[in-house]
């Protein structure tokens, strides 16, 4: 069912009840302690996927295949053949797919995967607690994670980005998508509430992500500015500052800003993090 042949009125129906549903589900995932939540991300996102179908809600069939697109323009750009690929939240598996085409052996994890486990040719599909990565040190040679960190609790961030860490091989690199603060929120609690309080449990800045890689044993973090299938490595001291200046609008100001072509190809967060040690973040 596509937005454009839902009658306006059914369609703010359907988003209205998801809004519902989200919150509901965050407050579950809020509120759980630190050792259920491994079983409750799993738990959320059964019934999130169970009341889409139920009700027919889908996104912009437009603005999803937009977005797919980039998101698989980025990993060509990214990623090289013969390396060991590991996507964490693979959703869909379309960025996996995408590697394993190129030529690279794909594992893909997530809570729970919304298509058939069938017809996704070298995608090895692995359910995970959402936190603890089940792979031996020094497995891989990339991680990514798309549209991840901002669905997990803000407790939980620091342990997987370090089993990440933990996984990839010395001199390995992960690249973190997630959306930035600043233009949000980027749930369904857009047009509701001031701040994400839908499944995005928490919506990140550069600095954030950056003082999260450091924490976690990656060190010479950097972005990747751009849109749609061209992109490029900015240092992350220029993205910082174009940050530090969008901070410095009142809220509505700093949201159509940040949310302005030339300025989301630089805060649409694609923070990069090299693995320099093998203490993953650790202190003694």
């Amino acid at each position: 069912m596509n937005k454009k042949l839902i009658p306006p009125r059914q369609r703010d129906t359907l988003v209205f009840e998801m809004y519902q549903t989200e919150k509901r589900l965050a407050r579950k995932l809020t509120a759980a302690s630190a050792k259920e939540r491994g079983k409750v991300y799993k738990e959320v996102y059964i019934e999130y996927f169970e009341t889409c179908r139920r009700i027919g809600y889908l996104p912009d069939r437009e603005k999803e295949k937009r977005a797919k697109n980039a998101q698989r323009a980025l990993i060509r750009w990214a990623v090289r053949k013969h390396m060991r690929y590991l996507e964490i939240g693979a959703g869909d598996c379309l960025c996996a797919q995408e590697a394993a085409s190129i030529g690279c052996f794909t594992v893909a994890l997530d809570v729970v995967f919304p298509m058939p486990m069938a017809g996704m040719p070298g995608v090895n599909r692995v359910v995970f607690d959402g936190l603890r990565i089940p792979f031996k040190a020094e497995s891989f040679d990339f991680a990514f994670s798309n549209q991840c960190l901002e669905h997990l609790h803000p407790d939980d961030t620091s342990e997987q980005t370090r089993d990440v860490a933990r996984v990839l091989k010395y001199g390995a690199e992960y690249l973190c998508v997630t959306p930035h603060q600043y233009s949000g929120p980027h749930d369904i609690s857009k047009g509701f509430d001031r701040q994400a309080t839908g499944l995005h449990l928490h919506e990140y800045t550069l600095m954030d992500l950056v003082n999260l890689m450091k924490l976690s044993g990656f060190s010479a973090a950097w972005c990747v500015a751009g849109a749609r299938s061209a992109y490029c490595r900015v240092p992350f001291f220029f993205a910082w500052l174009v940050e530090l200046l969008v901070s410095l609008f009142s809220h509505p100001a700093r949201k159509i800003v940040a949310g302005s072509l030339p300025v989301r190809s630089i805060l649409s967060i694609r923070i990069v993090g090299k693995k320099l040690s093998n203490d993953f973040g650790q202190t003694d």
